[in-house]
């Protein structure tokens, strides 16, 4: 675990982003703000030392990534966007989705009615090949005189892999090593090790040969 095993998982992305694997991009982009989140906000945590998952994550992206959502509301004086199109709060609520139902569905959680009646329902797109928009509709007032608004939202997801991996960059390059020693996920490529270290060696026909126990050694599997 490193700060290398943390960069590991921002290439990943762009990898994945780059050859078009929308669904392992979107996934492990969910996760940046879990990684991230418990690093910088270490005292978001119960008593007993266990993570307040969610706050970390909200508290991540709301700080280094909101910003990039904001709307014709603009910026407050911290410049924090004042209603951001896509918020912390809806990315946890996708993050939980995706992750835990295989859904992208977070519609039933922004239906609400505010004090003066009136009610709000909340449409949400994952799109490709397109670019981020936002809107409002005003349906006509309903039978007993209440109003209704249909905000709809549209994210591209290569552009939110990007703006996660971007931002996750450049808390990455301005954080001292020593805070990603629990962090990251490291994977052994056992036949480059093997092959570094003269345990292994190809044949003519291009497969792997374990010198040391004179036994074959599949790679493919």
């Amino acid at each position: 675990m490193s700060k290398k095993g943390v960069q590991q998982i921002i290439d990943s992305v762009r990898d994945a982003v780059e050859k078009e694997c929308w669904i392992p991009a979107l996934v492990t982009a969910m996760t940046i703000p879990d990684v991230l989140g418990q690093i910088e906000f270490p005292e978001l945590a119960f008593k007993t030392g266990k993570r307040k998952v969610g706050e970390q994550y909200k508290a991540w992206f709301h700080e280094h990534v909101e910003h990039r959502y904001v709307d014709a509301s603009g910026f407050d004086e911290e410049w924090h966007a004042k209603n951001p199109y896509f918020s912390a709060e809806m990315c946890w609520s996708l993050r939980n989705a995706i992750l835990h139902q295989g859904s992208d569905d977070i519609e039933h959680e922004y239906r609400f009615e505010d004090e003066n009646g009136v009610s709000y329902s909340y449409g949400f797109e994952l799109r490709v090949n397109a670019c981020d928009s936002y809107g409002a509709i005003w349906h006509t007032p309903q039978p007993e005189g209440k109003l209704h608004k249909c905000i709809h939202v549209c994210i591209d997801v290569a552009t939110l892999c990007k703006v996660m991996c971007d931002e996750a960059q450049s808390y990455l390059d301005c954080t001292d090593d020593k805070a990603f020693e629990n962090a990251g996920i490291s994977i052994l490529d056992v036949a480059k090790l093997g092959s570094q270290l003269g345990w292994y060696q190809q044949d003519s026909l291009g497969e792997m040969v374990n010198t040391v126990n004179e036994g074959w050694i599949d790679t493919n599997r």
